[in-house]
């Protein structure tokens, strides 16, 4: 069984970019924020430590909206990282 210890969820084949570029471009002086989907796992593991952001926010997704809430975490202590979890009664 696979224990997420990782900067970010190994969801798909590019979990290492998201963790790694933010570090290289902070380093160089560069104000890095990462906006990524809101999956469970993270919001489960007190490691985040999650916080909500926004709890309704209304997204253009062609001819209609989605609703969304933004909550932040961190990777690591390096960039502030914001998980945008769509409302599953929005798809139908």
């Amino acid at each position: 069984m696979y224990r997420l210890r990782v900067p970010l969820p190994k969801v798909g084949g590019l979990a290492d970019e998201p963790g790694a570029l933010p570090k290289a471009l902070k380093a160089m002086g560069h104000d890095v924020r990462v906006a990524m989907p809101g999956y469970r796992m993270i919001e489960a593991d007190p490691a985040f430590e999650v916080k909500q952001k926004l709890r309704r926010l209304e997204v253009p997704l062609g001819s209609q909206s989605v609703t969304c809430s933004i909550k932040q975490t961190s990777i690591g202590t390096v960039s502030p990282t914001y998980a945008c979890e769509i409302r599953t009664s929005d798809y139908g």
